[in-house]
């Protein structure tokens, strides 16, 4: 009889220690689970996959939409001025301080404008000329718009002035 106690404490004490483990594996299930549906408190293991699903969906249209911006936003500033060149210099013999200009304004192809401002000693005079792929559109251009523009096309220089 005293055997059979100690063999019944002895299945009680196996069987409540399996009961223990059990309680700690299911323990940390459940915050496993909690992890996988994103905190809310789901209990069935298929809604907090769906869940994940769903999230990973709207993710990848979120990541799609940023796409397409990002490639909208890379043509505008392709088309953007980008480059900009400045040669100042004296139109006339008797005229100094380097007073008039020649600023060339272009994007990445080296399309937009070259602006040239001539001093005198009672006006100045402002021209605009377009310019396309680093050529003037608007005719013959003089040696100092000329320069503006390859200072402006010079991958090598940020700020581009020459006097």
């Amino acid at each position: 009889m005293t055997i059979a106690l100690v063999v019944i404490g002895l299945v009680g004490a196996a069987a409540l220690a399996v009961a223990a483990f059990a309680l700690v594996r299911l323990s940390r299930l459940q915050r496993r689970l909690t992890i996988l549906s994103g905190g809310r408190d789901e209990s069935d293991f298929v809604e907090a996959v769906a869940f994940q699903v769903e999230t990973t969906q709207n993710l990848g249209q979120i990541v799609a939409a940023l796409d397409t911006r990002v490639g909208q936003l890379r043509n505008a500033l392709a088309a953007a001025v980008q480059r900009v060149g400045v040669v100042r210099y004296d139109a006339f013999a008797d005229m100094g301080g380097h007073l008039s200009f020649s600023a060339a304004f272009l994007d990445e192809n080296g399309t937009g404008l070259v602006l040239t401002c001539i001093n005198g000693r009672t006006d100045a005079r402002v021209y605009a000329k377009g310019v396309k792929a680093g050529r003037g559109e608007d005719g013959p251009l003089s040696e100092e718009e000329s320069a503006a523009i390859a200072l402006a096309m010079d991958p090598d220089h940020v700020h581009h002035e020459m006097v």
